[in-house]
């Protein structure tokens, strides 16, 4: 694994010009990404271990909560994205593929952060059963190529544009059952 430390600041940061404030941010956002996915791994890996057997804990995001100072919540939105990312191990010991690959890839390089790459994980989610393996890949290629450029609005057009293209019919409409007619008897 190659190692990526931040850059050393300026001595007087106050004499820094723009364009190297704005550098600075950009490539510590990068090592900060990047390092969330290393995390990511050690996460996904404890996961496919079991947290039990580890560490005595029932769900891997209370074990980070507890070691990281974090809430459950925040913790488990950690565990989520690291499985998401990661290949891990079923019982049995075959590796189960992770299930945002091209987004893992893309996020290992630090190109995108944590809500682009829940975003990608929810139209994903949300795309029909009924497609293909192949095109759901091919619908997260894209969606992970697109990340790095774009903001959440974007992305969600390119949701609505592969939608479009993978079920253009849309959800199946629900027909409401038809109403008993009522009976009536009317005596005059």
């Amino acid at each position: 694994m190659s190692e990526t430390f931040l850059p050393e600041l300026p001595q007087e940061l106050w004499r820094a010009g723009k364009l190297e404030l704005a550098h600075g941010v950009q490539q510590s956002l990068r090592v900060i990404r990047m390092a969330t996915a290393g995390l990511g791994r050690y996460l996904a890996e404890i996961e496919s271990r079991g947290v039990k057997d580890l560490y005595g804990y029932g769900r891997t995001a209370s074990w980070l909560a507890d070691i990281a100072g974090l809430s459950v919540g925040e913790a488990g939105a950690v565990v989520k994205r690291a499985i998401a990312l990661n290949p891990s191990r079923a019982l049995d010991g075959t590796e189960v593929p992770a299930v945002l690959p091209a987004t893992a890839a893309v996020a290992a390089e630090g190109l995108v952060g944590d809500e682009r790459i829940d975003q990608i994980l929810e139209i994903v989610k949300r795309l029909p059963a009924e497609i293909s393996a192949e095109d759901r890949a091919n619908a997260e290629k894209i969606l992970a190529g697109l990340a790095p450029s774009v903001g959440p609005r974007q992305l969600a057009k390119a949701e609505a544009n592969l939608l479009g293209l993978l079920d253009p019919d849309g959800k199946e409409p629900k027909d409401p059952e038809p109403k008993e007619p009522r009976r009536e008897i009317t005596l005059e």
